[in-house]
């Protein structure tokens, strides 16, 4: 397969396996903040688990969904990317979840507002700017790990064609697809990532 389809055929799914990655850990996220507001004994669990993910380094994560899923499944780069910006995400939505109930808490218990109702129409509209604001980190953290967890084990992305030009000894090739992945991540950032941040804090302001 010659021409531009192959290069575009790599950064789709290097860009498939870090939105899948990054929309999972963004649920996983909604979920441990509505968790973390139902009573201390969950939200303790949900800081207890954070900082146990951020212990693990990208590396082992990698490895440890690549012996559950094998070296040719297209889960272990998403998995990874899920893995390491899941406590991105979390933790800045903690915080905002924090300060949006210092500002209405008050208005939350005036309207006696249930554990439910709070977490509905106060936490999760209230973390919606920081949750914006982390995905510029998380999406570029997202982006990097995809790389790695592809050039380990996988069938394609940029990642394995920086691995596969490296093991033929064509530096070219490796030099290229560096390009290649410095210029999408410049791309996904200017496009996306810094005007989602730019209204982030036009909202928080």
């Amino acid at each position: 397969m010659e021409g531009p389809r192959p290069i575009f055929l790599n950064i789709g799914k290097t860009l498939a396996n870090t939105i899948a990655g990054f929309l999972i850990s963004l649920g996983l996220t909604l979920i441990a903040i509505a968790l973390y507001h139902l009573n201390d004994h969950l939200a303790a669990f949900v800081e207890a688990l954070n900082t146990f993910i951020q212990s693990v380094s990208a590396l082992i994560w990698t490895l440890i969904f690549l012996l559950i899923f094998g070296l040719t499944s297209i889960l272990p780069p998403i998995s990874v990317v899920a893995a390491t910006s899941f406590p991105i995400l979390l933790t800045l939505s903690l915080n905002g979840s924090k300060v949006v109930l210092e500002k209405y808490g008050d208005i939350a218990k005036v309207m006696r507002a249930q554990k439910l109702q709070l977490i509905k129409y106060f936490v999760m509209p209230g973390i919606v700017p920081y949750i914006a604001s982390g995905s510029r980190a998380a999406v570029g953290n997202s982006l990097r790990i995809s790389v790695v967890a592809e050039a380990l084990g996988s069938s394609g992305g940029v990642g394995y064609m920086l691995v596969y030009c490296y093991n033929l000894g064509y530096k070219g090739g490796v030099f290229a697809w560096s390009l290649v992945l410095i210029a999408l991540m410049m791309l996904v950032d200017g496009i996306v990532l810094r005007p989602l941040e730019r209204w982030a804090r036009n909202w928080m302001s």
